[in-house]
């Protein structure tokens, strides 16, 4: 039990009704484990501590029966009872068997008419009950003893995660641990308003993006925190994946608007289904940042890692290459600067990389300028790597290498943006009967 409870530098302490609902998740947690949370919420009552079964509620032998009754007079007669011939023979010295507190036997030197009733002096039947009744208070007494360890327990753990004032004014030794609850509650406690409002707060807060990737990793975990407290206190927006992962969108699109997107079509189906849970999302968040802070990419806004020109720059701006260096000798800062201005960005590259291609098939001049320009300045309209629309091997796999694969995420967004973009649909055909006329020739 002790490995369970939480360690001084982790415990919450209640100090004001601020610290109530995190505090109170602990105390629930620890009252669930030492089996009492159901007594506290007034569910069940506490076991009383069972009573040793008396000789006396059993059938004792006709001779101690007699030699009693003469001693004690009428009124022990009722605790005698008729015995068969049997039962009169039995050998005077049987004894119970369990343990010293229990023995039957009793010093000769004691006159049978004054000591107390013995196991022995039970007749051969009422032996056999009385073993059964043993046995069962035993148990009982087993149960009783784990019970009142859990509650030591449990108060121990209590009267060392409040402060002193509330442990003088609200467990009175003389109360019960149920009392303790509801003085703890009425002094610090916040009713159902309070705590959704509070609840609700803490889910718009946690969806301000964070100021640097630093932060990242911090930010992961207070929206986790806060979508499981709203969750808890049934706000509605946490409870149709529709609505909270649309809002979690919003704010990643403002510093990885590509990986954002590639992450949501991944998401689409169980999103729909309403089966997406937020910890495996914030799950999701922490493997990428670990795989990009493992690789040594210096993480900067807008991006996880850089992306890459040449071989390497067929890979959407949501995927990663193989290797970590450029062979253009382009530094991963500035790729990242080139990638992460927000949406707003990205549309107006894709804007400037239609309108070079346009130009380029008209104006051969412009077109090589160009071609000596920085290819981190180039997005596909289609998949949205950094390269080419026109060398895109998704837009045109007749491109690409041998052994090239396509990712299915990125076939999403290049299907997307097809279905979007009139114009990208036309230069495609166009493309793809050049790529044919070309191929014949």
């Amino acid at each position: 039990m002790s490995t369970l409870i939480p360690k001084e530098n982790s415990k919450v302490i209640l100090n004001s009704p601020q610290d109530w609902e995190q505090w109170h998740t602990d105390f629930k947690s620890m009252a669930i484990m030492c089996k009492v949370w159901d007594y506290i919420q007034g569910k069940t009552t506490l076991l009383l501590e069972p009573i040793r079964p008396p000789f006396e509620d059993f059938a004792v032998k006709r001779t101690a029966a007699v030699t009693r009754s003469h001693s004690a007079g009428p009124s022990r007669q009722r605790t005698s009872t008729t015995t068969t011939q049997e039962e009169t023979q039995q050998d005077s010295s049987e004894t119970l068997t369990l343990g010293p507190e229990t023995t039957g036997s009793v010093s000769r030197d004691i006159p049978p008419s004054t000591r107390p009733l013995a196991f022995k002096d039970l007749t051969a039947e009422a032996q056999r009950a009385y073993q059964g009744a043993w046995t069962i208070y035993q148990h009982d007494t087993k149960t009783y003893k784990d019970q009142e360890d859990h509650i030591y327990k449990f108060k121990e753990w209590l009267m060392t995660s409040i402060s002193p004032h509330y442990r003088q004014t609200c467990l009175e030794p003389t109360e019960s641990l149920l009392k303790w609850y509801k003085n703890l509650k009425d002094a610090a406690g916040l009713d159902t308003y309070i705590e959704t409002n509070n609840a609700r707060r803490q889910y718009r807060d946690a969806l301000k993006p964070p100021r640097n990737l630093k932060e990242f990793g911090k930010w992961i975990d207070n929206w986790e925190k806060a979508m499981s407290i709203a969750f808890r206190k049934n706000i509605a927006v946490t409870k149709t994946a529709v609505e909270w992962f649309s809002d979690l969108i919003g704010t990643l699109e403002k510093i990885l608007p590509s990986w954002s997107e590639a992450y949501e079509l991944t998401r689409t189906q169980e999103v729909e289904k309403n089966t997406l849970a937020y910890r495996t999302v914030a799950n999701d968040l922490r493997k990428v940042l670990e795989k990009e802070r493992h690789k040594g990419w210096k993480l900067a806004k807008g991006s996880f890692g850089p992306t890459f020109a040449g071989e390497a720059d067929q890979y959407a701006a949501a995927e990663s290459p193989p290797d970590a260096e450029d062979s253009t000798g382009v530094s991963a800062k500035r790729r990242a600067r080139d990638d992460g201005r927000g949406i707003e960005a990205k549309r107006r590259k894709r804007e400037e990389a239609s309108r070079d291609e346009e130009a380029s098939s008209t104006n051969p001049t412009s077109r090589d300028q160009r071609k000596d320009s920085s290819e981190a300045r180039r997005v596909c309209r289609g998949c949205e790597g950094f390269h080419s629309t026109k060398k895109c091997y998704y837009l045109l796999p007749d491109q690409s290498p041998e052994g090239w694969t396509p990712r299915t995420h990125t076939q999403k967004i290049v299907d997307r943006n097809l279905k979007k973009d009139s114009s990208l649909k036309r230069d495609l055909e166009r493309w793809m009967k050049d790529l044919k006329e070309k191929n014949q020739d």
